[in-house]
């Protein structure tokens, strides 16, 4: 959906773009200066861009199909729907955008088919020529959907999948940003989402169907520092040279556009709640009262950073998938939380930059991932933390955390710390205790040594501290856990 979300800004920043030539009532000299300035974009291409000056608003249509069809890609056919845009001059710079149209497009290629729709689309905004950007945009999609169709024939196996959403409501504010570019707040909430998938079985078996449904997504995007007149820039030379020939032999135009274009955007976060969820199987229905997403990563920069979480609550099984003695140990909710560090993306990048060459084959010089790794990891590693996190259920309640440093050198081994921190040990044993015989020997006999090794803490509490600095050697408390493995080894 957020792609489609900025295909949609994309034309409707074009449109703003004209802001300066323009003058309220519309005028046929207006129009013709909106279109002149589309151009810049778009290309002169006959059909592609229709301006009509209408009272005080300017009727404007962009057509990508004319743009479309001059794409050298064999067996690949795109459609997209012309884009309508209302345009008032609202004075000192601010241009009011409007628009309300259903829309469809298609993308068809040998063994992929992808299909976006929807029954209705409205939004409203406005364009700000100081900020160089929309300041605000509101928009509603009804029945919106996306259909996916993928036959490997070689293998013979056929992915279907199908999401829609009975609404999608997006409210979007932009500012100029303390780092260059944009800052954009995004807002969205959707309900009735259904997600329909086949996975392919092995053949001669059948695929598996799957639906995925939840009644309302709540979700925010926070992009500071977008570049857009430099990406903008970057679509206007794609659009002027759509063929892989005219991009090679004037690829050199492109390379400052690009790096003028560089760290895309500083930083990026986001997060959506997905609210009463159930996927029905051929083996029932599993539920969630809410499952949460969040991710921050930064652009290409120094500071390089990536953070992605993860939680649920009120977890449901069908009946009769876990035995009865087993259903108290079944998670009934739980989080995640990884963010990977001290890493560099800006030097790569702009190593990239400087050194593709669509001209040769591979377009980067043979032997460059050396410098790239480097430039990559400065200090040959990089850094994972684990933010506090727990899985819950009726008996027992896992709190965990950590951090470890990956060197990447031959033969390097990671090295780290955490605390693992557990409630309900005996509450544990006692449902494992509870299976057929055999069954669960092995896990009691695992647990009963960890709890061995364990520190008390709380009430009830059982703790365990790893120390992992020392590459080799790993401490469970004061418990040098590569030395069991050893001493096991060395018995007769």
């Amino acid at each position: 959906m957020s792609s489609l979300f900025r295909y949609a800004c994309v034309v409707v920043l074009l449109a703003g773009s004209a802001g300066t030539a323009c003058a309220a009532p519309a005028t046929p000299e207006g129009a013709a200066r909106i279109t002149s300035s589309l151009q810049t974009y778009l290309g002169s291409k006959e059909g592609v861009v229709t301006v009509v000056p209408n009272g005080a608003v300017y009727d404007v249509t962009v057509d990508f199909a004319p743009l479309v069809s001059k794409l050298d890609v064999p067996d690949v056919s795109f459609t997209i729907t012309p884009q309508h845009l209302k345009i008032t001059d609202q004075g000192d710079g601010v241009w009011g955008v409007k628009q309300d149209e259903p829309f469809r497009y298609e993308f068809n290629t040998p063994g992929v088919k992808v299909s976006i729709s929807a029954a209705s689309r409205k939004g409203e905004g406005t364009f700000d020529e100081k900020l160089g950007a929309l300041s605000q945009w509101s928009s509603d999609l009804l029945d919106f959907r996306i259909l996916q169709k993928v036959d490997e024939s070689s293998k013979n196996v056929e992915t279907n999948a199908e999401y829609s959403f009975a609404t999608y409501h997006t409210e979007m504010t932009g500012t100029a940003s303390v780092v260059g570019g944009v800052d954009w707040a995004m807002e969205t909430r959707a309900t009735d989402l259904k997600e329909s998938m086949m996975v392919p079985g092995v053949p001669p078996a059948q695929g598996v169907p799957i639906a995925f449904s939840a009644d309302a997504i709540v979700g925010r995007i926070d992009v500071k520092g977008m570049r857009i007149a430099p990406l903008m820039q970057i679509a206007a030379w794609l659009v002027a040279h759509p063929s892989e020939i005219e991009i090679m032999v004037n690829q050199e135009e492109i390379r400052p556009i690009v790096r003028a274009a560089l760290p895309v955007f500083e930083n990026m976060e986001g997060g959506f709640t997905y609210q009463g969820n159930s996927i029905d199987t051929p083996i029932g229905t599993f539920s969630a009262s809410n499952i949460t997403a969040k991710a921050i990563v930064n652009g290409l920069v120094a500071d390089g950073r990536v953070r992605e979480s993860f939680s649920f609550d009120q977890i449901g099984v069908p009946p009769g998938v876990v035995p009865e003695w087993a259903t108290p140990l079944i998670p009934t909710s739980g989080s995640f939380d990884i963010e990977g560090s001290g890493f560099n993306l800006a030097d790569p990048a702009a190593l990239i930059v400087g050194a593709v060459n669509f001209k040769s084959e591979p377009i980067l010089p043979t032997g460059m991932q050396s410098s790239l790794l480097s430039a990559l990891l400065p200090d040959g590693s990089f850094d994972l933390t684990f933010a506090p996190a727990q899985i819950k259920s009726p008996l027992y309640e896992l709190n965990y955390e950590g951090a470890m440093t990956i060197d990447v050198g031959p033969g390097a081994i990671p090295t780290g710390a955490g605390k693992v921190r557990l409630s309900g040990m005996d509450a544990i044993l006692a449902a494992l205790g509870k299976a057929p015989n055999g069954q669960t020997d092995i896990a009691i006999k695992g647990l009963m040594m960890a709890r061995g090794i364990a520190k008390p803490g709380a009430v009830g509490e059982l703790v365990w501290n790893i120390d992992a600095m020392t590459p080799g050697r790993v401490m469970a408390n004061s418990l040098d856990l590569s030395k069991l493995g050893s001493d096991q080894e060395s018995e007769p």
